[in-house]
């Protein structure tokens, strides 16, 4: 399972793999978030951790951030127009994706605000 080291604000500033035995409840060896956080706390000395979980929505990415109120990972705003939706965990464009061609390739052009296809 991957832990995220958090600042303050959120902010994570690494990730790191912790093996399945070290967040298991001994009593039901089943995770344990907690545990994985206690864990994390001792091998570090770092006190704020957050697993992530398939339950958390977003993408766990090194300085990108976790939203505590929202319970949601939001890593690195792909365009300024672009805005995050917090019930998807991921970044939406003003215009949606053309459904057109599915095997079409398209690129998002900010200047125009417009999906552009290209071959």
């Amino acid at each position: 399972m991957k832990f995220c080291k958090l600042e303050n604000d959120g902010k994570i500033l690494n990730i790191t793999e912790v093996a399945d035995t070290d967040t298991q409840n001994p009593q039901t060896s089943s995770f344990d978030e907690s545990i994985g956080i206690k864990f994390c706390k001792k091998i570090t000395g770092w006190a704020s951790w957050i697993a992530d979980t398939p339950e958390r929505k977003g993408r766990a990415v090194i300085d990108g951030s976790y939203d505590q109120e929202k319970n949601v990972f939001v890593d690195f705003q792909p365009f300024s127009s672009w805005t995050f939706n917090y019930s998807t965990g991921k970044w939406e464009p003003p215009v949606s994706f053309p459904d057109a061609d599915p095997y079409a390739k398209y690129n998002w052009n900010e200047s125009n605000q417009t999906w552009e296809a290209w071959s």
